[in-house]
């Protein structure tokens, strides 16, 4: 089993669950926070790093995030 931390990062809010790879499956219930109200760099990262040691799961992390794509 390979599982790997998925965070999507929202405008609304941040959503964190380890994610067995080979079965495409969440091994784990999601965990929410809120976007911080002031959504700055520095308060998305600190918001993302208290979310991923709550959920308590160690190594790889993957990011997703809203963006423009041109």
């Amino acid at each position: 089993m390979t599982i790997r931390l998925e965070v999507d990062i929202g405008g609304t809010g941040i959503t964190a669950a380890p994610v067995d790879l080979e079965r495409g499956s969440l091994v784990d219930d999601r965990q929410y926070v809120a976007t911080p109200r002031h959504a700055t760099p520095a308060a998305v990262a600190t918001t993302v790093a208290e979310l991923v040691h709550g959920v308590g799961t160690a190594g790889p992390v993957g990011l997703g995030f809203p963006g423009v794509l041109n």
